[in-house]
C-alpha cells in the first residue's frame, strides 16, 4: 500500500511538468529524515527518470550518517538547512519526513523560495498551525499536498465514484474508517522515529491523529467538505507501559444531518489496516444487500425498507 503511495506521489511531482513539453527531470529535494518512510522514497525517486534528488537536509549527524551508508550517498549531498542547500543548488519541489511540528516551519521556508511541498501525514498537530500552512502556501504560491496514502488506493477512486458519480446506493447514511496496526513500537519503528511519534508536542497525539486523520481526510471528502453537526471523541490508553503519553486507541463518532461516521484507529490491532471503509446507503438504493460490498453487513442477508 504504501508503494502506491509513493509512486502517486512521485507522480504528482512528475505532473508538475506540462505534458506537452519535454524538460529536464523536476528537481527535487528531502526535508528531514525523521519517518521512517523516507527509506522507501528515497529507493524510488533515484530510480526514476523524470524525477532527479538533489540534496537532502537534515541536522541529525546520526541520521545522515546512516542515509548515507543505506542508499551510497556522499557527504555532500547532505546539508544542515534549506538555506545551505539552496546555495549551492536549486529545488522545485521538496518532500518533508519531519516531525509533524516542523511541517509550519518548513512550508514557510519553502513558499520563501518558491519551492513545492508534499507532507507525511496529517497537515498539522493543530489548526492554528495548518491555518499558518494555508497562508504561507498562498503568499508564496506554492502548492502543498499531504500524503494521505489512503487517498491513492483505486478502491478508494471507486468508491467515491460509486457514490457521488454513478448514485449506485443512494444516500450516504453510515461511513465507517478502520485505521491501524499492532503499534509503532510493535512494527518496529526506528528511535528516531518513535521520539516524536509518542510526543503530544510533536505529533498532536498517539493512534488518534497517526491512524484517526486517515478518516478524517476520507470522510470530509465523500461529504463533499460538510461540515459535522457535533463530534465525540473517545481515546483510551491500553498500552500505558508503552504509549505512557499518547493515547493508543480511539473512536470518534461525527453526526452529520442524513448520515453518520465513525473512526476507529488503533494501535493494538494485531494486523495492520489502512483505511478499510464500509459505506452503507440507504436500504431501498441497494438491491442485492447479501453481497453487497459496501455495506458492513455483507456476510448477512438483509431485509429491505
Amino acid at each position: 500500500m504504501k508503494k502506491i503511495a509513493v509512486l502517486s506521489l512521485l507522480w504528482f511531482i512528475a505532473a508538475l511538468l506540462p505534458a506537452e513539453e519535454i524538460k529536464p527531470p523536476v528537481r527535487l529535494i528531502i526535508i528531514g529524515l525523521a519517518h521512517d518512510a523516507v527509506a522507501d522514497f528515497i529507493h524510488r525517486a533515484t530510480d526514476r527518470q523524470d524525477v532527479q534528488l538533489v540534496g537532502i537536509v537534515e541536522s541529525n549527524r546520526e541520521l545522515t550518517a546512516r542515509y548515507e551508508r543505506l542508499f551510497n550517498l556522499g557527504t555532500n549531498f547532505f546539508f544542515s538547512s534549506l538555506e545551505e542547500l539552496l546555495a549551492r543548488t536549486n529545488a522545485q519541489a521538496a518532500a518533508v519526513f519531519t516531525s509533524t511540528i516542523e511541517h509550519r516551519r518548513v512550508v514557510e521556508a519553502c513558499a520563501n523560495h518558491g519551492i513545492d511541498v508534499m507532507l507525511e501525514k496529517p497537515l498539522a498537530i493543530d489548526r492554528p498551525q495548518a491555518e499558518a500552512i494555508v497562508t504561507a502556501a498562498k503568499k508564496g504560491g506554492i502548492q502543498v499536498i499531504v500524503d494521505y496514502e489512503t487517498t491513492w488506493y483505486p478502491a478508494i477512486q471507486t468508491a467515491y465514484a460509486i457514490v457521488h458519480d454513478r448514485h449506485a446506493i443512494g444516500d450516504l447514511r453510515k461511513i465507517v474508517v478502520c485505521a491501524g496496526n499492532q503499534g509503532p513500537k510493535e512494527t518496529g519503528c526506528s528511535d528516531a522515529f518513535l521520539e516524536w511519534l509518542t510526543d503530544p508536542q510533536k505529533n498532536g497525539g498517539g493512534a488518534l491523529i497517526d491512524f484517526g486523520c486517515y478518516g478524517a481526510d476520507l470522510i470530509t471528502w465523500l461529504m463533499n467538505e460538510q461540515r459535522p453537526l457535533s463530534l465525540v471523541a473517545a481515546p483510551q490508553h491500553i498500552k500505558p507501559e508503552l504509549y505512557p503519553k499518547v493515547e493508543d486507541e480511539a473512536t470518534i463518532v461525527l453526526a452529520y444531518p442524513q448520515c453518520q461516521a465513525i473512526i476507529q484507529a488503533s494501535w493494538n490491532w494485531p494486523a495492520g489496516r489502512a483505511g478499510r471503509r464500509h459505506f452503507p446507503g440507504q436500504p431501498n438504493q441497494c438491491r442485492n444487500w447479501s453481497r453487497c460490498r459496501w455495506c458492513p453487513f455483507a456476510a448477512a442477508p438483509h431485509r429491505r425498507g
